[in-house]
């Protein structure tokens, strides 16, 4: 960007004091005046040309890498977000050595490494939401808590947001936001579901 100033102020300097030179002298009391005066302009114009180009390209190839980077986070986004899916996935599995589902401190210090490229990502919004999840889901033992579904649902619905699934919120139709509304709905009664089952344990179960 630097670079680009001094050029600028370069070839405005150049222009200034050609059109200062055409203004001001007198060509008519030199003989190859009209020539002058005719190379002037053509260099001028070429000169002109070559800017005007040059500020096209410029201009394109920021946007362009703006674009470029725009899609590499999305990307890298959606890969997180599915493996976060994932990760949990495992914590609310009952594995067979457990009664219950819990989380080990194995798989805390995970999601905690991977709070921390939600942080480097992520709107702030989602790592909010992130956050709250993985400080709120579990116990001290590591066993779940009731509402670990339903702050892993809040959490995907943000990420969805994030990832702006839905490109212009705005221009959604009516019936597209009751379809997402009833959605979230199902989801969530979906979510009680996943933690009551969970939750239960029977102890004795032949007597």
């Amino acid at each position: 960007q630097r670079q680009y100033k001094i050029w600028g102020s370069v070839i405005v300097l150049f222009y200034v004091v050609c059109f200062g030179f055409l203004k001001i002298h007198d060509f008519q009391v030199w003989t190859l005046a009209p020539f002058i005066e005719s190379l002037i302009g053509v260099f001028m114009g070429a000169g002109a040309i070559a800017v005007i180009t040059g500020i096209i390209l410029i201009f394109q190839s920021s946007i362009q890498a703006e674009q470029e980077k725009k899609q590499e986070v999305f990307t890298q986004k959606l890969k997180l977000y599915k493996k976060i899916i994932d990760q949990l996935q495992q914590a609310f599995i009952v594995q067979d050595n457990e009664e219950i589902s819990t989380i080990t401190k194995r798989e805390k210090l995970e999601l905690f490494f991977t709070q921390l490229n939600i942080a480097l990502l992520s709107k702030p919004k989602t790592f909010k939401s992130f956050s709250n999840l993985i400080n709120g889901f579990a116990e001290e033992n590591g066993s779940l808590k009731e509402d670990a579904s339903k702050l892993l649902l809040q959490f995907v619905i943000d990420a969805r947001d994030d990832l702006e699934v839905q490109d212009d919120k705005e221009k959604m139709t009516n019936q597209d936001k009751e379809y997402l509304a009833d959605a979230i709905k199902i989801a969530k009664k979906q979510a009680n579901r996943v933690t009551a089952y969970q939750k239960t344990v029977f102890n004795d179960i032949d007597d």
